[in-house]
């Protein structure tokens, strides 16, 4: 089964409850132990095509799903964790924590749009990020306005709601999209007073922060 750098494949555990993404979609589900076997309940899984034109990313979300279905024991050990089936292995590694501490509270300025090998400059007036530690964000992609709920989950951001106001002109609109769409699952990482929020497919966004 292929892993592809771009669209990693995440299981996050929580009791009875298990759920990621599986390469481009969330899923979810439960596992139970009976009678000393793993049981993998019925998964239920969202159906983006995430912009997959020659098919990888579905195979590979395809392949892991499969093999998760016929997971019936698992092992962990340190910060790796496997799971075994008849003719399936998944092996894991713990992600390490995301700097919380270090976004949240803070005022955040986009300095560029990253989409592949092209990272292209702000553009229009400065747009903004403030996410707070009681799991509410708000900013702006220059043309609108947004706020919304966020959780940590799986080893990402994730916006649980999201709502905004305004409109674009039609020069602003790939901004805004890649700011809208940056809040739904990136991997945020700080280097000095840089965040750098990476999504699926080689697409991100790199912040500044604000001076006090």
């Amino acid at each position: 089964m292929a892993i592809l750098n771009d669209f990693p494949i995440t299981l996050s555990v929580e009791g009875a409850q298990a759920g990621g993404t599986a390469a481009c979609n969330g899923y979810g589900g439960r596992f139970e132990l009976v009678n000393g076997y793993l049981h993998v309940g019925e998964l239920s899984q969202e159906t983006a095509l995430c912009g997959d034109p020659n098919g990888e990313v579905m195979r590979s979300e395809s392949a892991f799903m499969q093999a998760l279905g016929r997971i019936t024991k698992g092992h962990g050990e340190a910060d790796r964790m496997t799971l075994f089936g008849p003719t399936t292995q998944l092996h894991f590694r713990r992600l390490p924590p995301l700097p919380i501490a270090d976004i949240v509270g803070r005022d955040w300025l986009l300095e560029s749009v990253i989409d592949g090998d092209v990272v292209s400059a702000a553009i229009g007036e400065p747009a903004t990020l403030r996410l707070e530690a009681g799991g509410t964000f708000r900013g702006s992609t220059d043309c609108r306005t947004f706020t919304g709920t966020w959780v940590e989950a799986a080893g990402r951001l994730v916006a649980t709601q999201s709502e905004a106001a305004g409109e674009c002109p039609g020069g602003l609109g790939g901004q805004d999209g890649a700011v809208v769409g940056s809040l739904d699952g990136s991997l945020p990482t700080i280097e000095g007073d840089r965040l750098t929020l990476t999504v699926r497919g080689g697409k991100g966004l790199v912040y500044r922060r604000a001076t006090d």
